[in-house]
């Protein structure tokens, strides 16, 4: 796509969804809602170039495509350091919840040896940069890893911070995740297949992390996911994430053996020495808990009885 005016060339072929991305929200197109869908970058270049066209003045428009090009070449991290993150579903959901709550204005006021404003260097002071989650009209409630996943993307893209800044803010969380995950405590008898115990998990720490008002699971797998967002972003001590941990899974104890005596009944009986010695013998020889032989016993003679 070119267009002339007066001998200059005014032309954008964006090739790059992140660009794109830049590219409509400096210029302000409001025709699009994210995320943007790389199927659809045809029509962000013929609407970013429809754009462009209406400055009259072809030589300032060149001089903003260049200065937008530099800001995508100082800004955008490469998305290879995003890798460890995108299969990742725990980690993946961290990274989320970091920036869901991480205040960009703080960076500001940090003295570092670069300049690290970005956005404002090209539009200049008097446009307001959108930086916060919510200011931005993110997905509040990501319903996958795949959406959370573009949603950390788009809110790196978007900071107004130089990439040294956001690659600074980036490792800062993986290296916070990597203690998380080191000193994790394990919930292993937490199944994702297990539908009725991911819906208890998730019912049980909701009364206690702070981080759940910002989770709305919406299907099973993503409740598992959930209560190990809750618990990793729980900004509780480590002392209290351990008494929790010990809590929770004297419950799941207490309710795994609940449901192992329902429709059960105790026998309280006494038998002889040498009874006794044959039915543990039994068990054994069966590889049966006792009361597991005792019914297997009865229900042997039972079919075994005419009378029934």
């Amino acid at each position: 796509m070119a267009v002339n005016y007066n001998g200059f060339k005014i032309s954008k072929n964006i090739k790059d969804i992140r660009e794109a991305r830049i590219y409509i929200y400096l210029l302000d197109i409001k025709k699009f809602n994210e995320p943007l869908d790389v199927s659809n970058l045809e029509q962000y270049n013929i609407e970013i170039n429809d754009t462009l066209r209406k400055n009259k003045n072809p030589e300032e428009t060149n001089n903003l495509i260049k200065k937008i090009d530099e800001l995508c070449a100082n800004t955008l991290l490469p998305i290879k350091m995003f890798n460890w993150i995108k299969n990742e579903d725990r980690a993946c959901y961290y990274v989320w919840g970091k920036v869901r709550l991480l205040d960009v204005n703080s960076f500001k006021s940090i003295k570092i040896n670069i300049p690290h404003r970005a956005f404002g260097n090209v539009l200049g002071e008097n446009k307001k940069i959108s930086i916060a989650y919510d200011e931005l009209n993110l997905n509040k409630y990501p319903s996958s890893t795949s959406e959370r996943f573009e949603t950390i993307i788009h809110l790196f893209d978007l900071m107004d911070l130089n990439i040294e800044r956001k690659e600074e803010i980036l490792n800062d969380i993986k290296n916070e995740w990597g203690n998380t995950f080191s000193n994790k405590n394990n919930f292993r008898w937490l199944d994702i297949k297990n539908k009725e115990l991911c819906e208890w998990a998730w019912n049980y720490i909701k009364k206690y992390s702070d981080f759940c008002s910002y989770l709305s699971p919406v299907n099973d797998t993503e409740r598992y996911l959930c209560f190990y967002a809750a618990f990793d972003l729980w900004s509780a001590s480590q002392d209290t994430k351990k008494l929790f941990s010990l809590n929770i899974n004297k419950a799941n104890s207490q309710q795994k053996f609940r449901a192992g005596i329902k429709n059960k009944k105790a026998l309280n009986t006494f038998i002889d020495e040498k009874s006794k010695n044959r039915l543990d013998l039994l068990s054994k020889k069966h590889s049966m808990k006792l009361n597991q032989m005792i019914e297997y016993l009865i229900d042997k003679e039972f079919k075994n009885d005419p009378d029934n």
